[in-house]
Order: structure tokens, then C-alpha cells, then sequence
């Protein structure tokens, strides 16, 4: 929802033409807008296992073994990787030119995922290998399979920056 709203709302705000004014390219600005969501995604990351770490110590759950500490890096890890596999959502807010563009597609992307898993298709699905590979604690997917997000996402980086390089305010 943040990554929809962070490409779209230029579109709804109707700010995209000072965007165009800027000195700046624009596939530029694309990749400026994907900084600060990954920026934004990592920071959430930390501070849920921070907020998790500090629950549990309140909740007197136990001693901080490296059992405790691997499932808090699982999770940042967790976080991040589900951020950076929302990407095509940034594509889909500025090919549909707005916010409910971005969140539909969201929307698709966890059912897919979903009907990937259930179809057979596992960790070998970029969309679903992150979540498998935090319940399953790194056994159900292997790293090639984690692997294959990175290039995923940097499939959906260029595709951004592309579209954001190429757009015209002709609607």
C-alpha cells in the first residue's frame, strides 16, 4: 500500500506535472522513490524485531539464545524481502496513473503467490519463496530459490524507471 501510494499519489494530487518541470530525469526520480520505500521498508523491519525483542523480554519469554536472535534476523529479513517483492505494485500506480492501480495489483500478487504455493510451485515462486522460507526456518526453500528475488525485483526496477523515463502527460 505504501509503494502504491508513493508512485500513484503524484497522479491523484495531480503534482506529476511539476515533476515534469524538475531538472531532474525522470526514471531519476523513479529510482529516488523506490530508495526511500526500500529506506522505509528496512527501518520497519528493524524496528518490529526491536518491538518483538522487547516484547518478549517484557513478557519474560525466555533467555536471548542464538535460537532467539536467528528467528528476530529471519524476521528483519522476512520484512525486507516481502517489501522488495511488492515492486510490481510501483509499476502498475504509474501505468494506471493512480493509488487504486497499485493496490489492486498488490492484491493480485498475494493471490498468486498463494495459488503458486498450492499449485506445487514453492520456493521456486519469487513471490512466495520469501514467506516459505521464514516458517519452514530456511529448510522448505534453498538459497538459489531465495535467490531468484533479486532478480525479480531487478527486473520491476528497471521496468519503473523505464516507464517513468518514457512518460508523457498526454491523459
Amino acid at each position: 500500500m505504501v509503494l502504491s501510494w508513493i508512485f500513484g499519489r503524484e497522479f491523484g494530487d495531480g503534482t506529476i506535472t511539476g515533476l515534469f518541470a524538475l531538472p531532474v530525469r525522470r526514471s531519476t526520480i523513479a529510482v529516488a522513490k523506490l530508495l526511500v520505500y526500500a529506506t522505509w521498508a528496512v527501518t520497519m523491519s528493524l524496528c518490529l524485531a526491536a518491538l518483538l525483542l522487547l516484547i518478549g523480554l517484557i513478557a519474560g519469554l525466555g533467555p536471548l539464545n542464538t535460537e532467539t536472535w536467528t528467528a528476530l534476523a529471519r524476521q528483519v529479513g522476512l520484512g525486507i524481502m516481502t517489501a522488495a517483492i511488492a515492486a510490481p505494485v510501483a509499476w502498475a500506480a504509474t501505468l494506471g496513473r493512480s493509488v487504486l492501480a497499485g493496490v489492486s495489483v498488490a492484491i493480485a500478487l498475494v493471490v498468486i503467490a498463494q495459488v503458486s504455493v498450492l499449485a506445487g510451485a514453492g520456493g521456486w515462486m519469487p513471490l512466495a519463496a520469501p514467506a516459505l522460507w521464514a516458517i519452514s526456518s530456511g529448510q522448505a526453500v534453498t538459497l538459489l530459490q531465495l535467490g531468484l528475488v533479486l532478480p525479480y525485483v531487478g527486473v520491476f526496477i528497471l521496468v519503473v524507471a523505464s516507464a517513468w523515463r518514457m512518460m508523457q502527460l498526454d491523459r
